[in-house]
């Protein structure tokens, strides 16, 4: 097939990303099987449900107060989640075995 060609002008390029999760799904999926998988123990095994329920607290906040204090909820909401999970990692690395 050449540049000009009209095989190249009428062919569709391949569909990416067709029957994958989002990507925002993704770290929700992780912290419920670390959660149930019941490996972490203490406060380190429900964080990071925590941590990644940044959507579950940001979306309605956004639909009560809009969309410039959602923002600071939403940036306040993930720096205390990942710096408490970080720090529970970090302090506590004993609840991991």
């Amino acid at each position: 097939m050449t540049y000009g060609s009209p095989e190249r002008l009428t062919s569709r390029a391949p569909r990416r990303g067709r029957g994958r999760w989002p990507r925002r799904g993704r770290p929700c999926a992780i912290g419920i099987k670390i959660a149930f998988a019941g490996r972490w123990r203490g406060a380190l095994r429900w964080w990071p449900l925590v941590a990644e329920s940044w959507a579950v607290v940001t979306v309605p906040a956004y639909i009560v107060f809009g969309e410039s204090i959602s923002n600071w909820i939403g940036g306040f909401h993930l720096i205390v989640g990942y710096a408490t999970l970080g720090a529970l990692l970090a302090l506590r690395p004993s609840l991991t075995s």
